[in-house]
């Protein structure tokens, strides 16, 4: 009688797991079908995606348009190799959305976009410094700097820039990436992560070793060497037009 109990004990037990993995296999499917009904679902998932690479589009547009007008020469002002793309502006505009989303009020907005705009400056020039022993700004000369890496009028300036993107300019860029289907959407997102890892991973990679040459240090790798060989000092120089080693 014991053993029939323990039988039955255990075939209800393996019945409800049954129905319990069929159920979670069914809500898996159904969301998946809502999902492929729904052509904007699949861009959604991947917002701050498109928000770091509209920004870091668009930011290093704006800045080779505005040397041309200062100096009257065309310079592409990147932060990556073969591509206008500059990651500080990416990371500044995703920064923008994601954290000013959390705020209805206007001035929660602007203070906000002067603490992270002027706080990405700071800490990429830092980290540029820290890691590649090279500046591509100085701000020691401008009033109100802190430590040369950014000053409190530039701040001031990107939080009105941070409050016009998140306002007029990402919806928009929402509005058309919503048009895009989802399956065209989710294997061109998932093409683009990796194109963009890759491009970002050899050229901050040939910045480091860049750095490394210019102290004499001699590559000592099967990567350091075809780093030397392929993406030498001057080639890189013309990607980086602002940068100096130390």
């Amino acid at each position: 009688m014991k053993n029939k109990v323990q039988n039955n004990v255990g075939t209800l037990s393996l019945q409800y797991r049954d129905k319990a993995l069929i159920e979670k296999k069914h809500c898996k499917s159904s969301s998946n079908y809502r999902s492929k009904l729904d052509p904007s679902k699949g861009i959604e998932n991947h917002k701050y995606f498109y928000a770091f690479i509209f920004g870091g589009i668009i930011g290093t547009i704006y800045e080779d348009v505005l040397i041309f007008f200062l100096k009257g020469i065309w310079e592409l002002h990147s932060g990556v190799l073969w591509l206008p793309f500059n990651p500080l502006y990416g990371f500044g505009c995703l920064a923008f959305v994601w954290v000013l989303s959390k705020f209805d009020k206007w001035y929660h907005k602007l203070t906000y976009g002067a603490l992270l705009g002027g706080g990405v400056e700071y800490y990429a020039s830092m980290f540029q410094e820290i890691f590649t022993n090279s500046t591509s700004w100085d701000y020691k000369d401008k009033i109100t700097n802190i430590d040369g890496r950014t000053t409190v009028i530039f701040a001031i300036g990107w939080s009105i820039m941070a409050y016009a993107i998140y306002t007029f300019v990402w919806p928009l860029i929402l509005a058309l990436l919503r048009k895009i289907p989802y399956g065209v959407g989710a294997k061109f997102t998932k093409f683009f992560k990796i194109f963009i890892f890759i491009v970002m991973i050899i050229s901050y990679a040939a910045l480091i070793r860049c750095n490394l040459k210019a102290q004499g240090i001699e590559a000592f790798t099967i990567i350091g060497k075809w780093l030397d060989r392929f993406l030498p000092l001057n080639y890189v120089k013309n990607f980086f037009v602002n940068m100096k080693f130390k």
